[in-house]
């Protein structure tokens, strides 16, 4: 949202307050495709006022605020709603204030047709790792590309952090750590100083594909589109910002599957931060372990049950079959399936081992054994494990390592941009 909005970081609350009241107005398949708010108030919530988040919006200013050669309306930027207010929450650029009003034009899709440009044709780029890491390396164009979403003019004021946006406010609560200076191309990446790095991630990946029988190639049906992909960088940092790892991933285009066709349902739970912060709470005040586990190419457990067909992956397609595609057996990151089918058969898995769901929270699983209890919470590809007793907490990591490509990393430390540390010496009952 932050960057279709072409908004800084320091608009990150009002992002997240937005998505979470457009959640509770979306139907839901657990309720019966009612809606959360529906649920809650028994009236179906009214849509007709909803608004493209961070577009430009015209607040009128009354008469009595105004002189006769003043505008009559100041220009905003649309952030969000108030809870209580039939208003609309905004961002004043000029006098850097948040303002609340009816009385708004809203302009959600102007500026960006006056400002559209034809998409530069992608840059044909070629890469080839070394013969002795991939025997399936080979050219590839870059094709297909997404249509960059060109610029929507904004203020060229120098824009203060306010106080209560510093990361310091809200860095124990949200996950997301970006660093700018990812690549963002594959060109961009093997040109750069970590060329060397980025390479072998790649070629990292694509053993990880292969070794999970991801696809095969075949020739495209008559009649079928294959869908495109791409890589994509990020350095993987631990809490104190430093570099641990060079990841490249390659993700179906998503974005182009076909409705009916290429996917079905596609609702996903993931643990809600108030449930591991209430866990370990839980922890600190009884002394239970706490371990984190993850899961490697955690999509790549998911079977899909569509037949759907990608493009070679650029810089490793097949010497002389580059005229086949790939027909996908795993559900790759970006298809719209991909984060339910994971959880589909993580849950069948977790319930089959004796764990009961919470009702409360359905990325919480618990089991009771005797005087022992164990917690396991769910967010994507990472687990906390949560227990009193240390033996029944190694028996799931063995469990969970059969099935899956697990990753054990000991005492929790890190999860969700939440820094953890533990002194027992110090814990009050």
């Amino acid at each position: 949202m932050l960057s279709g909005a072409r908004l800084g970081q320091e608009f990150w609350a009002e992002a997240v307050d937005t998505a979470y009241y457009l959640i509770n107005r979306s139907p839901s398949s657990s309720l019966e495709d009612k809606t959360p708010e529906e649920v809650w108030t028994g009236k179906k919530p009214s849509l007709s006022h909803l608004r493209v988040f961070g577009c430009d919006a015209y607040v009128h200013v009354p008469k009595e605020k105004r002189t006769k050669l003043d505008s009559k309306s100041e220009k905003c930027i649309f952030i969000g709603y108030k809870d209580g207010l039939k208003g609309y929450k905004l961002w004043n650029p000029v006098t850097r204030k948040v303002v609340y009003s009816r009385d708004v034009v809203f302009r959600e899709v102007k500026d960006v047709i006056q400002h559209e440009v034809q998409p530069k044709e992608p840059e044909k780029i070629e890469f080839e790792p070394k013969e002795e890491e991939s025997d399936s390396a080979a050219e590839e164009e870059s094709e297909d590309e997404e249509p960059q979403t060109p610029a929507v003019r904004r203020s060229v004021r120098e824009r203060r952090q306010p106080e209560r946006y510093s990361p310091s406010a809200f860095s124990s609560n949200f996950a997301l750590s970006v660093t700018d200076d990812d690549p963002r191309t594959v060109k961009e990446a093997v040109d750069s100083e970590d060329g060397k790095l980025w390479k072998e991630a790649m070629v990292d990946e694509m053993a990880s594909l292969h070794k999970n029988e991801a696809w095969d190639l075949v020739e495209l049906p008559a009649g079928r589109k294959p869908i495109g992909s791409k890589w994509v960088f990020k350095k993987k940092t631990n809490a104190e910002g430093k570099v641990e790892k060079y990841k490249a991933r390659l993700v179906a285009k998503g974005y182009s599957q076909v409705p009916g066709i290429d996917f079905g349902d596609i609702f996903s739970p993931v643990a809600k931060v108030t449930s591991i912060r209430l866990l370990l709470s839980v922890a600190a005040a009884f002394d239970f372990e706490v371990e984190q586990m993850d899961v490697k190419t955690t999509f790549l457990h998911g079977d899909l049950e569509e037949e759907i067909y990608m493009k070679q992956p650029e810089g490793f397609a097949v010497k002389g079959k580059k005229e086949l595609v790939c027909k996908l057996k795993k559900s790759l990151y970006g298809l719209k399936q991909s984060p339910r089918m994971w959880y589909q058969k993580f849950d069948t898995f977790i319930r089959g081992l004796g764990f009961t769901r919470s009702k409360a929270d359905h990325c919480v699983y618990f089991k009771l054994i005797g005087d022992r209890v164990i917690y396991l919470v769910l967010y994507v590809d990472d687990m906390l494990l949560v227990g009193n007793d240390k033996e029944i907490i190694q028996d799931l990591k063995t469990q969970l390592s059969s099935k899956f490509d697990m990753k054990d990393l000991g005492a929790a430390n890190y999860i969700l941009g939440m820094e953890i540390k533990r002194d027992r010496a110090k814990r009050k009952l």
